[in-house]
């Protein structure tokens, strides 16, 4: 796979996350996304972003013009959206919706991952659009599963309650911004918890991406969007602006991605600070390339998956124990102080 290390001197890095230690909480990293939102809205704008089917097997791109209607929208969804949904009883394309709205004069904020982002843009453009009200987020990406797998989880979960899932979310902070939990409510009232990349799905996402992600061509400096925001991974107690419930990196490299700083800066609830560049993407190596795939493992994984379910692939993929253990050695050692770490190893 090629990496694709971009310019650093054509990228602007900002940091940042909500104020509001409940707010902050319950967004996936920083809480970027969200603050934007809620001003995006705030200016009589629409936002777009991916939300749970309402049985929680599946994800679509949706809007939401309402405060409130944002709540659907919040965290990440680790698997491949539909770009349909339906409305007013008719099944519509999310990109014709932007244009609708866009061709009214409303400000438009499209948040998404970097392919989705591009298609937009060529559409947009397809169609002579005045794209002046439209702005665009990408999320960096690490490749998001098949929907099957969410599928498969969601049925595992509610055959193990008895119960359909009611409440679901990935990005869980259970003990704060790491590592991130699994989190299932159900309509008995029970709760189902799990450290994320030791459970099925996590082990499927980390294994078992699309197979057009092991080649995505919107990496580095082939990001389209006005901004690029993810988890600052590599921010810790020792920098100024970390947070343990969650930092957010952002990369701006266009006028209208500027556009979108300030507004976060003139916002009361969200705290921004310049950061390094180079420093957040030697950390954050998702920005610039795509994951590379162990075809033995993908390929087997796939054949047990399609026969046997996502429970199987997983306890007979090559190296699911041994993966479970890292993840667990790895979970013990956040809770370890460092000095003491040195120590044992010694």
């Amino acid at each position: 796979m090629e990496y694709l290390y971009p310019d650093t001197k054509t990228i602007k890095t900002f940091s940042g996350y909500y104020t509001d230690d409940t707010k902050l909480f319950n967004s996936a990293s920083g809480g970027c996304a969200s603050a934007l939102s809620e001003i995006i809205i705030r200016n009589n704008g629409v936002v777009f972003g991916v939300r749970y089917t309402d049985d929680f097997k599946g994800a679509v791109y949706d809007f939401a013009e309402k405060i409130e209607e944002l709540e659907q929208l919040k965290s990440s969804k680790y698997i491949y959206a539909s770009k349909k949904i339906i409305l007013n009883g008719e099944e519509i394309s999310i990109f014709k919706i932007v244009k609708q709205f866009l061709e009214n004069g409303r400000i438009v904020l499209f948040i998404g991952l970097g392919c989705d982002v591009a298609a937009l843009s060529n559409y947009i453009k397809k169609y002579n659009v005045d794209s002046t009200n439209l702005y665009t987020v990408d999320l960096i990406c690490h490749g998001p599963t098949y929907p099957k797998i969410q599928e498969a989880y969601i049925e595992l979960l509610e055959d193990k309650f008895q119960s359909k899932v009611s409440s679901f979310s990935v990005r869980y902070k259970k003990k704060g911004w790491e590592p991130p939990f699994v989190y299932a409510e159900f309509e008995n009232g029970r709760v189902f918890k799990e450290e994320f990349y030791r459970s099925y799905f996590g082990y499927a996402f980390v294994k078992y991406s699309r197979s057009s992600c092991y080649n995505c061509q919107f990496k580095g400096d082939h990001h389209v969007s006005d901004l690029t925001i993810g988890d600052f991974w590599g921010c810790n107690k020792k920098h100024s602006d970390y947070n343990p419930l969650g930092v957010s990196i952002i990369f701006s490299r266009s006028s209208k991605g500027a556009r979108l700083i300030e507004m976060l800066k003139n916002s009361s609830d969200f705290r921004i600070n310049t950061t390094d560049t180079d420093f957040a993407i030697r950390h954050n190596s998702n920005f610039y390339k795509a994951r590379t795939p162990n075809k033995e493992i993908y390929d087997k994984f796939k054949k047990d998956f399609e026969s046997h379910g996502l429970k199987y692939a997983c306890v007979n993929s090559k190296g699911f124990r041994a993966y479970r253990l890292k993840k667990y050695k790895d979970h013990i050692k956040r809770f370890i102080p460092r000095a003491l770490l040195k120590f044992i190893k010694k």
